[in-house]
């Protein structure tokens, strides 16, 4: 990245490099990375610097770190991961609310059919997601989670959710709803996509990003319980339902992640 600092600051100078001497140099943010500590630099203790906590630091992180936050499965720099998670989710986007976004990923050991089911049949779902549910596989079918089945209609968990889209193996969207205890924006929609990657033959990425969000206290409120559901509850149950087995409902073990 050094090169393209000086490329900018030549041409503040009004100063050119020739274009293919530029073309042979190209980075390439999917590449093999080099460690670049030295000598007895090396057995210095790793510091994890924060990002962004800074009031006007003048920081800005390089759009290759982001696109090879798509492209490579193992690179996960918690501080980058953190940081573009904050962008999503509070910087200002205006009073539109757009582009406001949970994301989350986790790995599971399965393969990439066993994550697939594990959200689009009542089988899967009930062995991690909820007690009960109803799904009809099919664009504009029913996809609603059960949390609460024994509760009256209208409070169990997710009625009235649809898909909004398949891509056997590779996609699923479809709508979602605040909890009950959130009757004034319950019956307005949002939106999630989870996404499925093998890594290998018995593992697969999941990813998730829910969308769809208005403005206000009450919709913050929502953002922040999903931020927390889908992250410190949904896919950890995921995680442990395919390397313990299936949730049992009826005596959950006191480990098992709770909302």
């Amino acid at each position: 990245r050094v090169f393209w600092w000086m490329q900018e600051r030549a041409r503040e100078c009004g100063l050119t490099f020739l274009e293919d001497y530029i073309a042979r140099i190209r980075g390439n943010p999917a590449g093999v990375m080099h460690n670049s500590k030295t000598k007895f630099y090396r057995l210095l203790k790793s510091y994890i610097r924060p990002i962004g906590r800074t009031v006007d630091a003048g920081e800005a992180v390089h759009t290759d770190a982001f696109e090879r936050l798509r492209k490579v499965l193992d690179y996960e720099p918690e501080n980058l991961l953190e940081y573009e998670n904050r962008l999503q989710r509070h910087l200002d986007w205006g009073d539109d609310g757009a582009s406001r976004a949970i994301r989350k990923r986790v790995t599971v050991n399965a393969a990439l059919s066993e994550a697939w089911d594990a959200w689009t049949t009542p089988e899967g779902c009930r062995s991690f997601f909820a007690p009960e549910c109803r799904i009809d596989l099919r664009i504009g079918g029913a996809y609603e989670m059960y949390f609460m089945p024994d509760a009256q209609r209208g409070s169990r968990g997710g009625e009235g959710c649809t898909i909004l889209a398949i891509h056997p193996q590779r996609m699923l969207s479809f709508t979602w709803t605040a909890p009950p205890e959130m009757p004034e924006i319950r019956a307005q929609f949002t939106h999630v996509s989870v996404y499925f990657q093998a890594v290998s033959d018995k593992t697969t990425l999941v990813s998730l990003v829910h969308d769809g969000w208005g403005v206000g206290e009450l919709w913050d409120r929502a953002l922040d319980y999903f931020d927390k559901a889908w992250g410190d509850v949904v896919l950890p149950r995921l995680q442990r339902r395919f390397d313990y087995g299936a949730i049992d409902w009826e005596n959950p073990d006191p480990d098992e992640p709770e909302f």
